[in-house]
Parts: structure tokens; C-alpha cells; sequence
């Protein structure tokens, strides 16, 4: 169970003598458990195998298509409860906007909400990753929910930097390690409220040069900052010294 799960990365941590994450929430979590182990962040970026492959995807993108795809991707059932929470802004959007499609990827429940939706709901089984990036360029926002909790305080920004790679734009729930990354308005959309939600995807919806503006800024906010160029000197130093 999980439990045990936890108990076998505690191990494997106290037989290191540094652990990498990916967030600073997550850095502070584990100094205040494990003060003895040097911990460094290291933020996720994209590695040349998928800007390549996303690279291939943005260049065949359908620019053309009438509909307006709504798209959530999720790795594990962590993540239902996520997805949970903007579920009736969803059915509110689907009701009001007959164009609009929702694509729902990966280790998912489907909310029986959605379901009643069939005929415009695509779901898509859990992928390896390397065909992420087609499925991404095939969706027009990228939502990502995240309840409120220390648990999802540590999630990095890996959903938006994948999306922004495809020129997808990205609508995320607010907290304070996202937007350290993420220019509210410019590279990608935050929200505090579900009434936000409501705001921000019917402005995107509304909008095919909306959503352009904000997918392709954060397409070149992530080419330019989030590659594996830009290892931080810290992580460096500690692989050799």
C-alpha cells in the first residue's frame, strides 16, 4: 500500500547522500522530515527527444478544425479528485458550446457527468510518453485542476511545460509553486476560484487567436528556459564534486 511505498523511498533517500526534486514546495517538505539529506531543486524541462517529437506534432497540427477540444491527461488515480473539481464547469461549457469536444487521457475515472456526453467525448488509454506529444497537439486547452493540499503544493508544472511544447495553451488551478513558473495572462492561464474557470475557458473557447497568443508564448518561454540546457549549477556541482 502506500505506506509501504513511502517507507521504501525513505530508505532508499537516507542511503543518499543528495536527493533532486523538482519544487521548492517539495524541497521544503522534505528538509522539515529529513534534515540530514542535502536536498537541491531541479525543475522539470524537456529533453531533446521531446522537443523533437513535439516539435514533429506542432508542425502537424490540424489549424483548420471547426471544434474546440478540451484536453486532460492524467498519470495516475491521484488525480480523479482533480479533475472532480472543475467537472460542472465542464458540463456547463459542453451544454452551452455544441462545438466543443473534451479528450480525457491515461489512469482516469470518467465522472459519470461527463459520460452523458458520449458522442463528443474521446478517451484515450494510458500512453507512453513519447506519443504524448501528437495527442497534446490534438487538443486546443489544456486543463489542469489541482485540489488544494501540500500533496498537490509539490506537483511541478511538467503538464503545462508538455502542452506549451505543442502550442497548447494551459488552464491551471492557482498555487504558489506554479505560478513562480507560469506568467498568469501571458504563458498560461491560473485560477483561484471555479468561477475563474468559468471565465478563462469561455475566453479561450470564444477565441482561436486567444488561445494562439497564449500557446505560443509559452511554447517559447520553454525553448528559450525549460530544456535540459539549463541544468541549474547547483544540480551540476553536485555531480561533480
Amino acid at each position: 500500500g502506500f505506506e509501504k511505498v513511502c517507507t521504501k523511498i525513505q530508505t532508499c533517500m537516507n542511503a543518499c547522500d543528495g536527493v533532486l526534486v523538482s519544487t521548492e514546495a517539495l524541497k521544503r517538505e522534505l528538509q522539515q522530515r529529513n534534515g540530514h539529506i542535502p536536498v537541491t531543486v531541479q525543475r522539470n524541462v524537456a529533453s531533446y527527444e521531446m522537443i523533437a517529437l513535439s516539435q514533429e506534432a506542432y508542425q502537424e497540427k490540424n489549424r483548420q478544425k471547426e471544434e474546440v477540444v478540451l484536453g486532460y491527461f492524467s498519470g495516475s488515480h491521484t488525480h480523479d479528485a482533480d479533475l472532480m473539481l472543475i467537472v460542472p464547469v465542464l458540463t456547463e461549457l459542453m451544454r452551452k458550446y455544441p462545438q466543443l469536444r473534451i479528450w480525457l487521457g491515461g489512469a482516469l475515472e470518467v465522472p459519470k457527468e461527463l459520460a452523458v456526453f458520449a458522442d463528443r467525448l474521446t478517451i484515450w488509454p494510458f500512453r507512453p510518453w513519447q506519443e504524448l506529444p501528437k495527442l497534446l497537439a490534438g487538443i486546443d486547452i489544456n486543463l489542469m485542476p489541482l485540489q488544494t493540499s501540500v500533496f498537490h503544493e509539490c506537483k511541478s508544472e511538467n503538464k503545462w511545460l508538455e502542452a506549451a511544447l505543442v502550442a497548447v495553451p494551459t488552464v491551471a488551478s492557482y498555487n504558489d509553486e506554479l505560478s513562480k513558473v507560469i506568467r498568469d495572462g501571458e504563458t498560461g492561464l491560473l485560477c483561484r476560484d471555479t468561477a475563474q474557470w468559468q471565465k478563462q475557458l469561455q475566453e479561450l473557447i470564444d477565441s482561436a487567436q486567444y488561445r494562439q497568443r497564449i500557446g505560443e508564448a509559452a511554447r517559447q518561454e520553454v525553448l528559450a528556459g525549460h530544456t535540459t540546457q539549463q541544468i541549474e549549477p547547483e544540480v551540476l556541482a553536485m555531480f561533480t564534486a
